[in-house]
């Protein structure tokens, strides 16, 4: 739990005042103690969001981050048009399985085969895989 790997923010693992939070000035975040300690920026929340539904887009940015891949050598290290890989990187396209299970060959290709850092798909809840 993030909370909870952070000391300062000790004091959130009490429900009561989890439940009572406030918008910081500006809308920069939000506080539980007038924006002291206990405050989580804007950045951070939508970071954390973005983590825990899945963000395709940003998966599949740093992927091509990580392995200092443009779109044309993402395109052509992956088979399809330089078109297809920026439509995924815009997110203006879904990215199929098939696209992230290539992402995932091709750094086990490169000597990255623990790289568990990249691209996954979205879970299945109808399949049976951990």
């Amino acid at each position: 739990m993030f909370i909870t790997s952070f000391p300062s923010l000790a004091p959130l693992t009490d429900p009561a005042r989890f439940a009572a939070p406030a918008i910081e000035e500006w809308g920069s975040g939000v506080t539980w103690d007038d924006e002291g300690s206990l405050s989580l920026a804007a950045t951070t929340l939508y970071r954390l969001a973005s983590e825990q539904v899945g963000d395709d887009r940003r998966r599949f940015e740093a992927w091509l981050l990580q392995h200092g891949l443009s779109n044309a050598q993402a395109a052509e290290a992956l088979g399809m048009t330089r078109r297809s890989i920026i439509s995924y990187r815009t997110g203006s396209q879904p990215i199929p399985k098939t696209v992230w299970l290539a992402c995932l060959g091709w750094s086990c290709s490169q000597g990255h085969p623990g790289d568990h850092g990249g691209p996954r798909p979205a879970r299945d809840a109808s399949l049976n895989y951990p």
